[in-house]
Formats: structure tokens, C-alpha cells, sequence
């Protein structure tokens, strides 16, 4: 890990993404609590969600079309500048009148955010060489896990002393410091030196055509290209399951605090020790790099996170779920990097940008039909009996990974 961190290019992102992400997660801690705060309805809270997810499936794979034809660099600058400016009106939201505006700044925000997180991973390849990719990756974990821990601390005690306006002046500042930091990135488009390639299933778009008809045409190779690789097929359908089960999770995890009796330093504490076992995993997954099988990995972490989530969610124990929820941020980072790493070896430089919007907006439209279900049943069927659908969904898409995955493999050992 400390080689790729060695590479100045990658450093610089890695330390914007831990600014930028430690601000976010400041927020996140807050925002959905000041929610059920003034509504006290599961429906409401998940509604933010919800509106987030939107953007995924309407822009996710044309984005990915944009993210292939522009500057992945300034494509992220510009982003990130935009959504700081964005969090600003949420400083109106401060009575349940203004809630409108939590919707709507969620929506905005996600609409930018489908531009920033394609170009990141479609750039991340170029900045680092190919055998650091893995451990690049589990540093981005790290990170992940990192600004969880920290900004779920942070979060809990500044809406405690100054409340959301306070969180939101934080987060805006933290995009701006992001924006600079990838600024001095040194990499341009004329850097990366792609070899010639030839799709079978369309012909290469001329300088000539029409700009929207470029862009629909090189979607549909996308998209082509990922129904003719079995590889991506069976990453797609298995992670996509679990994308219907963590959506529960994500919104009901207030109601469910108030299940343990507890507040937003409760809720605090829950996303922190997710943080801890995060930033443990991201560890982990960086000095087995050369040892970890990513396809056995992928499917142990999804069955296993739907186990400890079962356990979790049919003990009510503030101490059972500290210690579950810290095993869950352990093997989520294992699964993380390992699906990650698959999608990224399996596809060419060209197509990255397109197969990832395309994840995207596969993986935003289950999240809204999971939100969806937990936000309705969760206020008439009740808390725990939809929570553990959620475990349920997880160990069906770990079984689902090892055997998809595996036949692909041996289909493709057989063509060869």
C-alpha cells in the first residue's frame, strides 16, 4: 500500500476523497436523524434516500458516456465545486415547511455526484501501475472507512452543539479543499496512450456524427459490451442483489436506533465502530493483496455480512450490535475491493468510464426499489422483520456471486 501511496497522482486523490468523504459523512450522520427528528416517519427519512438514487438510474450510464469523451480531472474539479455550493440551501431546512429543500439538494447533489464517482474510478487505473491496483483500491477503502469513523464522530457532536448549520458549513468547506487537492493532480487525456481496438457489436463513431448521436451510440457499446462478458454479467446480477438488501439497512438504521433507545450519539457510535471494522478491512485487504482470492472473498463477504446483520437485528443489544456492525464494516471492505478489482481487470481503459455508469444506474435503480420497500413496510409491517429481509438478500447474493462467478471462469477456460 505505501508504493501506490508513493505515487503522487494517486496521493493527491486519495487525500481529496478523505476530505471530501469525511465532510460527506459528517452530514450523514446528521441530516436523516434531523429528518426523523421532524417527521418521525420512516417513510420521510427514506424518501431522501430515495431521491438520491434517482439520478443513478436516469444519468448513470450516459455519464459514463461523458466520463469516457472529457477530462476525467476536471470533470471531478468541477463537481466537486458545484455540489459544496449545492449543501448551502440546505441551510434553510430548518423546519418541517423547508423539508422540500432536503429533497431537493439530495437530488442535485446526486445528479453531480454520477459525473464525479465514474471519472474517479475510469481515472484511478491511469494513476497507479497495474500491480498496485489492488492495494490502490484497498486504500480507497480505507479511506472509505476512515471518514466514517471520523465524520460519524464529528457529526454526532456538532449537531449536538451547533446543529445542521454547523454540519452543513463543514461539508461545503470539505468539497472546496477536495476540488483543490485534485487540482494538483498531474495528468491530462494525452498521457494515457490507448492502444487501437475494435468493437464487433458497433461501428467506431466517427468525428463527423452528431454529438448526441455519438453519445447514444457509444452507450449502447457500453452496454453491449457487458451482456457479451459473462464476467461482468455475474457481477452485475450478484452485487446488484445485495444492492436491494443495504438500501433497508441505510434507511432504517434511525428507526432503529429508537429500537435500542437511543439518539444521534447512538447512531454516532453505531456508524463509528462500522468505521473501526472498515478501516480494519481495508487494512487487511491490502496486505493479503497477493494473497486473496477477489471471487471467493466477494462471496464470503456478502454471505457473511447477511449473517451478522441477522444476528444483529434479532438481538436488540446495543453491545451485539457494536460488535456486529464492526465485523459487517470488516468484511463490506473485503467484498468492496475484491468486486472492484474484478470489474477493473475485466474491462478495457476505453469502456471503463461507460460499464461504471452503467453499474451506476443498475445498482440505483435496485437501491430505490430496496429504499422504497423498507421506507413503506417499514412504518406498517415494522422494523425488524424487513431488516432482516435485508440479511436474507445479502447471503442470497453471496451464494449467487460463487456460482455465477465460477461458471464464467470455466466457460472461459473452455473457449481459450
Amino acid at each position: 500500500m505505501i508504493a501506490a501511496l508513493r505515487q503522487r497522482n494517486f496521493a493527491l486523490l486519495w487525500l481529496g476523497g478523505f476530505i471530501s468523504m469525511t465532510g460527506d459523512m459528517v452530514l450523514y450522520v446528521a441530516l436523516p436523524y434531523h429528518v426523523y427528528q421532524l417527521t418521525g416517519s420512516a417513510l420521510s427519512t427514506g424518501l431522501m434516500f430515495i431521491v438520491e438514487n434517482i439520478p443513478r438510474v436516469l444519468l448513470g450510464s450516459v455519464a459514463g458516456v461523458f466520463v469516457d469523451r472529457w477530462n476525467r480531472k476536471q470533470i471531478m474539479i468541477v463537481a466537486s465545486i458545484i455540489q459544496g455550493l449545492c449543501i448551502l440551501f440546505l441551510l434553510l431546512a430548518k423546519s418541517i415547511e423547508w423539508l422540500w429543500i432536503v429533497y431537493l439538494v439530495s437530488f442535485v447533489e446526486s445528479v453531480i455526484a454520477r459525473f464525479f464517482y465514474p471519472a474517479q474510478n475510469a481515472l484511478l487505473p491511469n494513476l497507479v501501475s497495474e500491480k498496485n491496483l489492488f492495494a490502490a483500491n484497498s486504500l480507497n477503502a480505507i479511506n472509505d472507512n476512515v471518514s466514517m469513523l471520523t465524520g460519524s464522530a464529528i457529526g454526532a457532536v456538532l449537531f449536538r452543539v451547533w446543529g445542521l448549520t454547523g454540519i452543513v458549513f463543514l461539508d461545503c468547506a470539505s468539497f472546496f479543499v477536495a476540488a483543490i487537492m485534485i487540482a494538483f493532480i498531474a495528468w491530462s487525456p494525452n498521457q494515457t496512450q490507448h492502444e487501437p481496438f475494435r468493437v464487433e457489436i458497433a461501428e467506431t463513431t466517427k468525428a463527423s456524427t452528431a454529438a448526441w448521436k455519438s453519445v447514444w451510440r457509444e452507450w449502447l457499446e457500453g452496454l453491449r459490451l457487458i451482456r457479451s462478458n459473462q464476467m461482468i454479467v455475474a457481477l452485475f446480477v450478484s452485487v446488484g442483489i445485495a444492492c436491494l438488501g443495504g438500501p433497508i439497512l441505510e434507511v432504517l438504521l434511525v428507526p432503529y436506533v429508537s429500537i435500542l433507545k437511543g439518539g444521534v450519539l447512538v447512531l454516532g457510535w453505531l456508524l463509528i465502530v462500522r468505521g473501526m471494522g472498515g478501516l480494519l478491512g481495508g487494512f487487511l485487504t491490502g496486505k493479503m493483496s497477493g494473497k486473496l482470492n477477489p471471487i471467493l472473498t466477494l462471496s464470503l463477504a456478502l454471505g457473511g455480512t447477511g449473517l451478522l446483520g441477522l444476528i444483529m437485528y434479532n438481538v436488540p443489544s446495543l453491545y451485539v450490535a457494536l460488535a456486529c456492525l464492526f465485523l459487517i464494516g470488516v468484511v463490506i471492505v473485503l467484498g468492496d475491493v475484491s468486486y472492484l478489482t474484478l470489474f477493473q481487470t475485466n474491462i478495457i481503459d476505453q469502456f471503463r468510464g461507460r460499464v461504471f455508469g452503467a453499474m451506476g444506474t443498475t445498482f440505483g435503480l435496485l437501491n430505490i426499489i430496496g429504499q422504497i420497500t423498507a421506507s413503506i413496510l417499514g412504518d406498517h409491517v415494522g422494523i425488524i422483520p424487513i431488516l432482516n429481509m435485508s440479511g436474507i438478500l445479502y447471503i442470497l447474493s453471496g451464494l449467487v456471486a460463487f456460482l455465477m462467478i465460477t461458471k464464467a471462469i470455466s466457460n472461459k477456460q473452455r473457449a481459450a
